[in-house]
């Protein structure tokens, strides 16, 4: 557990993060069968957690990378996740989550995914930007290079007083589309380092019932979808009103070294200032505000993100 901040999805916190209306729990599994699939709300897309985040390079070189902010390709699997499976008693009755577990899976992660309510806590601690592929999902950029979060310490510990968002803490569960009349799965990544045996951590079941852990981490995820699910509704509106602009950060560090951000969307204060009473009732009304007016503030965080980085250590 990282001493500073808010952990993963079903372990303690100690600080406050937006709290979505709780989803299903654990349905207990009949005797003598295979127990059910974990399961959450119906499924809306074929798969979550797609984005693409802003492109890093060194100019005038042509080297580009893709920052990982879900998933890097159509068809590829989530930021941090490289074997998903779905929940079960049989296959994890005596694996449990480790006590001790960090963020150390994040350290490579220059941004991820926001969903909505984070937007005005993220904004405070980190520039706060927009995919530039379709739908336009919020993201967080944490560093200024590929495989680099200036927020994840050689010992896994987050930022002490930064804002964990929910996409981390939520590892190393998910929910994954394909459980029954259309319902997502909920999964957990067999390969995270979190994992341990069950009289190590946080055990996920005791003689075949799903423990409170396990149940809070199936809550945390219907929550999280349930947001996920509505900050895309509210990014395509955003894009609908022609509110996001292409843009691209062009950076010179203190050693002279330049790099240059692109492949992101910001809010256009232009189109902002543009709209008529009615388009900006409609926004009012949809609870997109706040995404705009988080994304706007969060670019004073630019010169902070480049100290960091200049930083020794």
């Amino acid at each position: 557990m990282a001493r500073n901040t808010t952990t993963t999805a079903g372990r303690s916190h100690s600080k406050s993060r937006p709290k979505p209306a709780a989803g299903k729990s654990a349905a207990k599994p009949a005797p003598k069968k295979p127990s059910p699939k974990m399961s959450g709300p119906k499924k809306r897309a074929a798969a979550a957690d797609r984005t693409n985040g802003p492109t890093v390079s060194k100019p005038p070189a042509a080297q580009t990378g893709t920052a990982a902010t879900g998933a890097p390709a159509e068809g590829a699997l989530p930021l941090f996740y490289r074997a998903p499976h779905p929940v079960t008693k049989e296959r994890h009755g005596e694996q449990a989550i480790r006590r001790d577990a960090n963020f150390g899976f994040a350290a490579g992660a220059n941004s991820v995914p926001l969903n909505a309510a984070e937007f005005p806590l993220a904004a405070r601690h980190y520039p706060v930007l927009f995919t530039g592929g379709e739908p336009a999902i919020g993201i967080a950029l944490l560093g200024l290079r590929d495989n680099q979060n200036l927020f994840v310490g050689a010992d896994g510990a987050w930022e002490t007083g930064a804002y964990v968002p929910a996409y981390v803490r939520r590892y190393p569960f998910i929910f994954m589309a394909g459980g029954e009349d259309g319902r997502y799965i909920l999964c957990l990544d067999e390969d995270a380092e979190v994992l341990a045996s069950d009289d190590d951590g946080h055990k996920l079941f005791i003689e075949g019932e799903p423990m409170e852990f396990t149940t809070r981490a199936l809550d945390f995820c219907t929550a999280y979808q349930q947001q996920s699910d509505y900050t895309r509704k509210l990014g395509g509106l955003l894009a609908e009103h022609g509110l996001l602009i292409a843009n691209r950060a062009n950076v010179t560090l203190k050693s002279g070294e330049s790099l240059a951000l692109g492949g992101f969307r910001m809010i256009d204060g232009k189109a902002l200032d543009a709209l008529d009473d009615a388009a900006f009732l409609e926004l009012r009304r949809a609870g997109a505000l706040p995404l705009i007016y988080a994304q706007i503030f969060s670019t004073s965080n630019w010169a902070a993100l480049v100290a960091r980085d200049a930083a020794p250590g």
